[in-house]
């Protein structure tokens, strides 16, 4: 099997703060990516009982904690929906289960909060056979191309990469959904130059 034929994951997640072991997670959005299309995406809401955050990252995602714990699940709820939505998409290669290989605008970070989560929850093992260590940041795709002169990029950040690539920045960005449909399209815009 080709890397082309594989299903990945685009993965984007909205946090209380940057510490992942101090911090919340409250937003994951998943996109189930074949042949560089969308084909399936799940979007979950977390709520705890109780919240530690920072003002920066609450100014950037602006989001309600009040109106947030109304749409939320439980965390352990949480990790069941992604689980159970991760698994019809896991191949099966020479006999043995694959995790999917995730994409993402600084997916360490995603992928710490996520890993957490699921400590957590005691759902480390499930995880983990969904969730493989291959992964692709796209910033690092985007420095390939800074250094081959196809772009130019003066920070290492989405929104820098949004205006080098001239797509436009909607009102909602900084909404885990949103931002993995931008990520997409930096993603294919990267790979076309």
């Amino acid at each position: 099997m080709q890397l082309k034929d594989r299903t990945f994951i685009l993965i984007d997640t909205e946090t209380t703060g940057f510490n992942k072991d101090k911090h919340q997670l409250l937003e994951v959005a998943i996109l189930v990516i074949r042949d560089l299309k969308v084909i399936d995406k799940l979007e979950v809401k977390i709520k705890h009982k109780e919240y530690t955050v920072t003002i920066g990252a609450m100014s950037s995602n602006k989001i309600d904690l009040f109106e947030h714990d109304k749409e939320g699940v439980d965390y352990k709820v949480a990790c069941d929906r992604i689980i159970e939505f991760l698994r019809q998409y896991v191949e099966v290669i020479d006999g043995k289960s694959s995790g999917l290989i995730t994409i993402g605008q600084n997916i360490d970070f995603d992928l710490g909060f996520l890993e957490q989560l699921f400590l957590s929850a005691y759902k480390i093992k499930e995880y983990r056979e969904c969730i493989s260590f291959r992964k692709l940041d796209i910033m690092q795709l985007a420095l390939i191309k800074n250094l081959e002169g196809k772009i130019e990029l003066e920070k290492q950040d989405l929104d820098t990469l949004l205006n080098s690539l001239d797509i436009e920045i909607p009102i909602n960005r900084h909404r885990a959904l949103v931002d993995c449909y931008l990520e997409l399209e930096v993603l294919n815009r990267l790979l076309s130059l």
